[in-house]
C-alpha cells in the first residue's frame, strides 16, 4: 500500500508515502501521529492505486485533490498534457572527419499523439549525453520541428536527448543514440 498524507488544516501534503513492505492504513496513520503529533483526524489518508504508485515513482507532474478537507484523488492532467518530443537521426553513424552529416529532427506532438504540434516556436533547453558528457544545447523549434544537421571532429555515443522521460515540460517518446567513428581519411 501507498499513501498521499495531507494536513487538513491547510490541505498541504505531507509526504507520498511508500513503505516497503507495505503497511496498512492504520500502521501508517500510527506512524504520521506518532512522527507530527495531534490525532488521525488531522490527517488526510488517500490510497493510491498500483498506476499512481508506477507514475509518482516516475516523478508524474501531479495535482492532489482536495474535496471536504479530505484527499480525493490524484489529477495527471499536468503531465498527460505536455506534449511528446520525437526524435529522429537518418544515420546511426558517421564519421568524426568534421564532414559527414546526420540529419537530427525533432518533433513536438500534441500531447494526444494526434499530430505535431505546429503552434510550439521557440527555443528549448536540451539535455543530450556527448563522449565528454552531459550537456545542454539550445534547440529553435519552428511550427513544432527543428531540423539539425550534425557534424563534428570528436568520436564517441551521443545520444539525443539525455533522458528517456521528461524535460523542459515535454515528454520524450524516444531518444536516438549516434555513433561517432575515427575517420578512416589519412
Amino acid at each position: 500500500m501507498a499513501y498521499v498524507v495531507g494536513k487538513k488544516s491547510d490541505e498541504s501534503i505531507i509526504e507520498i508515502h511508500m513503505p516497503s513492505p507495505a503497511w496498512s492504513l492504520e500502521q501508517t496513520q500510527t506512524i504520521f501521529v506518532n512522527k507530527f503529533g495531534g490525532v488521525v483526524g488531522d490527517y488526510s489518508f488517500f490510497e493510491m492505486d498500483n498506476t499512481d504508485v508506477i507514475q509518482v515513482q516516475d516523478q508524474w507532474e501531479h495535482t492532489v485533490v482536495w474535496t471536504a478537507n479530505e484527499i480525493t484523488d490524484i489529477d495527471w492532467t499536468p503531465e498527460t498534457s505536455k506534449r511528446w518530443l520525437k526524435v529522429s537521426c537518418d544515420k546511426t553513424e558517421i564519421e568524426n572527419d568534421g564532414v559527414e552529416v546526420a540529419v537530427i529532427t525533432l518533433e513536438a506532438w500534441k500531447a494526444d499523439l494526434s499530430g505535431i504540434d505546429t503552434n510550439l516556436n521557440g527555443t528549448i533547453l536540451m539535455p543530450i549525453v556527448t563522449p565528454f558528457g552531459a550537456r545542454s544545447v539550445k534547440v529553435a523549434v519552428t511550427n513544432g520541428v527543428m531540423v539539425k544537421n550534425f557534424k563534428t571532429d570528436k568520436s564517441g555515443s551521443w545520444s539525443f536527448p539525455l533522458v528517456n522521460d521528461r524535460f523542459a515540460n515535454v515528454r520524450v517518446f524516444n531518444q536516438v543514440s549516434l555513433n561517432v567513428i575515427e575517420s578512416s581519411v589519412w
